[in-house]
């Protein structure tokens, strides 16, 4: 059976990646075809307003998939501005790497990277901090932000014969993926859907949270320094002012 696992690097910072891989038996066959070479991969992220994806990077990487993108195309809107987004990243014949697995039975790994970023969050006082994660920090104010996993589904060819699907995957649910997603996909009439679900090892919860949600930090300004910040900000402006002004003056002297 199939499954994905997905991961972030750089957590802690503004510019995650995240990294979900596609795990399938090399004897896998969906609809009668090879995934990784009849069929084309499906990954729908929902981001959360604390994080978005810039359009025009994604865009550089076409030679790797396409994405469809829902919600603010505004990359600059603090996180109060915004509401959720979602990207849907197709990757059309995926291919892969093949491995060997400890039992001897060999597998086929997809991977797929996609950059992210983080909004500015709201500033917020020292005393407000909550979490294990703010106090190994010196109390410096983070936002926990959850990112869920992404919803993966495969679009392949349909086959005239029946029993081509095989029994080793489950039937879709067409309850699970948004209509505004199956709207966006141009082959309905001739493919099959096929959803990929996380490991069973990641499906329970810890702490009321599900293991496939990923935590991350956003550093968010300190309330406290509000006063200074807005000092400072207007004394460089009254410098850069005058600074323009003289400069004007000593063009019409010269």
């Amino acid at each position: 059976m199939a499954y994905l696992t997905s991961r972030v690097h750089s957590p802690q910072g503004f510019h995650p990646t995240f990294t979900t891989s596609i795990h399938s038996p090399l004897q896998l066959l969906v609809s009668g075809h090879n995934l990784t070479s009849s069929c084309t991969l499906h990954l729908l992220y929902t981001l959360p307003p604390g994080i978005f994806v810039d359009r025009h990077e994604l865009a550089l990487r076409h030679n790797q998939y396409t994405f469809i993108h829902w919600g603010s195309r505004d990359l600059e809107r603090p996180v109060g501005a915004v509401e959720a987004s979602e990207v849907l990243i197709s990757v059309p014949e995926p291919g892969g790497v093949e491995l060997e697995k400890d039992d001897g039975q060999g597998e086929v790994e997809v991977r797929v990277e996609v950059p992210m970023h983080l909004r500015y969050g709201r500033p917020r006082k020292k005393d407000q901090v909550e979490g294990r994660e703010e106090r190994e920090r010196g109390g410096k104010p983070y936002q926990e932000i959850c990112v869920d996993w992404p919803m993966a589904f495969l679009s392949c060819p349909r086959c005239s014969d029946t029993d081509c699907l095989s029994s080793q995957v489950t039937p879709p649910s067409p309850t699970t993926i948004p209509l505004h997603v199956l709207s966006s996909l141009t082959n309905q009439s001739t493919h099959t859907l096929i959803p990929i679900n996380p490991h069973p090892s990641f499906n329970v919860t810890f702490n009321h949270r599900n293991h496939t949600c990923i935590a991350l930090l956003l550093p968010v300004g300190d309330a406290s320094d509000l006063a200074l910040v807005e000092i400072l900000t207007t004394l460089t402006m009254l410098a850069c002012f005058f600074k323009r002004k003289l400069t004007e003056r000593l063009r019409v002297y010269d």
